[in-house]
This record gives C-alpha cells, structure tokens and sequence, in this order.
C-alpha cells in the first residue's frame, strides 16, 4: 500500500506569502527546476524581465513580496510564473441536504511538481481568517476557503480568438495584458479573501472590479442560494447564479476568444452529470473521475463555508502526491 505525504498546513498570520518561500525553499526549487525542464532557462529570464517591467509599469500591488521571493531564491522563473495563466480547471457548485453550498473544484496544469509541493496556508486578513491552497514562491490565489464567510476559485478563461491560431491567440492575449494594466484575477482573489465580509460583498468585487484578462470564479457562500460563476472580460461580468459549473470556455454566447485547454466541454459535461446524479451524503470526491481527473490534473478539493469543511488532495501525472487533507471548521 502506497503511503503519501500529508500536505503541510502552514500558519501565515499575516504574514506576506513572500515567507513561503523562505520556509520552503526546497519545494520552490523543485517547482523551478521543473518549470526550467518545461520552458527553458532563456524564456525563464525573459519572461521574468517583461514580468517585473509590467509589474512595475502597472503599479502592481504586493510588488514587494514578488520581488522578496525572486531575491530569497536567486534564479529566474518567480515572476513569469506567478503570472502565468497556463492551467485549465474544472469548477462546480453542488447543495447539501441543509442547501449549504459545497464547491467542487480540480486545477490541471501540465507542468509537474505542483501536486507534491501544494501547501494549506491558514492567513489572517481584516475580514479574518482564510485558507489558501497555494505554493512557495506564489503571491496570488487560485483557490481557497474562508470559513462562515465563501470559499472561491478561478479557472482560466478563452485567450482572444486572433485569427492567427493558438499561438497567435496566447500572444494577442499578452499583449492585451501589457497595454491594460490592469489587476491579475489571482491577486483580485487574494483581496477579495483578505477583505471581503461575505458571499454579497465577495460577488460585488470579482464582478466589478477590472482584470487584466479574462478568468472564470466560482464563488459559494453559506447560505442556500449564496453560489455563482462569474464569467469575467476586462471590463465586463456574465454571472450565473445558483447551481452552476463551468470549465475553460465561455458559457454565455457571444463572448470573444476559444479555449485552448484540454478537454473543456467533457469535462463540463462530466461535472454536471454529477451535479444532475448527486444524493444527500454523497462519498467525498466521488465526482473525481476521468476526464475530470487526468493526467494534468495537479490538485482537487470540496469545500463548504458555512461549516468550514475542506478536503484537498494533490496530484501528479501517475496519479496522488499527497495524502487527502481533510479540515473542519
């Protein structure tokens, strides 16, 4: 029987994510060397240098903890990789039998060494304390969970369709970014955690706030009722309230841009089967089958805010990295 690590649970405070990388430096190594295996040591220093120069030129907020974590481990890779939008995800809202919102939630990527190098990092902001599902060296927030108040996640959106294929699409899509300026989704999210009192005040800011580019969240509160996917454009909102589920593509017509990750509307189909299937009392992952779970996939969780309910589980190309972390408020 094969036994995995358990993900270690990290106290923050409020602390900077920028110590993550101090007190786990061999797991950020580990995810450099695979990133340097993936894309080069060249496009590593490049991305970084157009990185900070954005970062700079947009007045970018937590400027400093990207810059702490690039100088607390002294090679390239931290700041094109924290701003790397290269995942695909899988994201739905089921009801307890009380109708409190769960979220299910799968993040893929590609690149390996996320699953085994995942952290759940206790934080503590004005609105009070949160969990982040994150890694060292990572400033922003994909997933996570504040107990009484939502828990939240986000899934890439479709790059700009161009004209010009995939790989014109990705560069129109950067581009884009270069010229705006304006907040990436991640850190938006990290706020919205940091400050946000409660699923309404939550909804209002990843709604109206202005993104660099294009993201889906899923947001669930405590609640019945307290559940929506907001499809987000720069300036613009789709939200669909209640039960919904979404993928990497778009789910309102006529918004601009193709997915390019794996799988998107199987995946999509997959998620609401079960959300069409799903009883009271259902087995925890249960919904964790092929196509949802594949290959990319690099961690999958369920969380219920209103009695703060989290399992979390990483994974690798050939399957679990991590024991399943199971916390209760």
């Amino acid at each position: 029987m094969v036994v995995h690590p358990d993900i270690p649970v990290v106290d923050l405070g409020v602390g900077g994510c920028d110590h993550l990388a101090s007190a786990f430096p061999e797991r950020l190594k580990l995810i450099l060397a695979t990133a340097r295996g993936r894309y080069g040591q060249p496009v590593l220093w490049l991305g970084d240098r157009v990185a900070r120069r954005w970062a700079a030129r947009a007045d970018l907020a937590y400027r400093d903890e990207y810059a702490a974590v690039a100088a607390a481990v002294g090679v390239s890779g931290t700041w094109m990789l924290n701003f790397s939008y290269e995942w695909g995800c899988t994201s739905a809202v089921v009801f307890e039998s009380d109708g409190a919102p769960r979220l299910l939630r799968t993040m893929d990527w590609q690149m390996p060494s996320l699953g085994s190098t995942l952290l759940a990092v206790r934080s503590q902001g004005e609105a009070g304390p949160w969990l982040n599902l994150a890694w060292p060296g990572f400033v922003g927030v994909i997933q996570g969970l504040a107990p009484g108040r939502f828990a939240a996640s986000i899934n890439q959106a479709p790059d700009p369709d161009s004209g010009w294929g995939r790989l014109g699409d990705w560069i129109a899509g950067k581009r884009a970014i270069w010229r705006n300026g304006l907040t990436p989704p991640a850190l938006l999210l990290r706020r919205v955690f940091e400050s946000c009192a409660d699923f309404a005040e939550a909804r209002a800011r990843l709604a109206g706030t202005p993104v660099c580019a294009g993201a889906f969240f899923t947001l669930v509160g405590v609640r019945p009722g307290e559940a929506a996917v907001i499809e987000r454009t720069p300036h613009g909102a789709v939200i669909h309230d209640g039960g919904a589920a979404v993928s990497n593509h778009w789910l309102s017509p006529g918004l601009p841009g193709r997915s390019r990750s794996y799988l998107t509307r199987e995946r999509l189909a997959a998620i609401r089967e079960h959300q069409g299937a799903r009883r009271p009392g259902a087995a925890p992952f249960c919904w964790l089958k092929a196509p949802i779970l594949n290959e990319t996939t690099r961690l999958a969780l369920e969380a219920v805010p209103a009695t703060g309910e989290l399992r979390v589980q990483g994974f690798e190309p050939d399957g679990p990295a991590t024991a399943v972390l199971a916390l209760a408020g």
